[in-house]
């Protein structure tokens, strides 16, 4: 079979939805097979620059990384850990157990055969004591 991720670039590339996007596709394959570490790189950051506004394509580049056996890290709701986790924002809140957890995946990360390649963005829980005062 074909590589899942030069596939899904491929189809991306003819989408048409961008000549920018198409033409750097065009120069990822034009010196022969890129190595699995480039192909992963451009669905990734591909997939980041097209979400917003085609989603479809974007699912498109997912499920490529996918099948090629690259993970989605969206850690929603764990213990935010500085090792694993790249603290973007906070959260305020008013329950005392939620803070220091993740409220929510900003960008998410990706593992590649439990390596990991891009920690994931989050904003984390900040919990708030009445009165303003700030806990911890």
């Amino acid at each position: 079979g074909r590589d899942p991720l030069a596939e899904a670039l491929t189809e991306v590339a003819g989408s048409g939805i961008s000549q920018a996007l198409t033409q750097q596709v065009d120069r990822l394959f034009s010196g022969g097979h890129p190595g699995r570490q480039a192909l992963v790189e451009a669905c990734i950051g591909y997939r980041d620059q097209i979400a917003e506004r085609h989603p479809r394509l974007a699912d498109t580049l997912g499920e490529g990384l996918n099948r090629a056996g690259v993970r989605e890290i969206v850690p929603d709701g764990q213990r935010f850990d500085p090792r694993l986790h790249e603290a973007f924002g906070t959260e305020p809140t008013d329950r005392p157990e939620l803070h220091d957890t993740v409220a929510e995946t900003v960008k998410r990360g990706y593992a590649d055969d439990g390596r990991v390649i891009r920690v994931p963005q989050v904003a984390v829980y900040r919990h708030r004591a009445p009165g303003g005062e700030s806990a911890g």
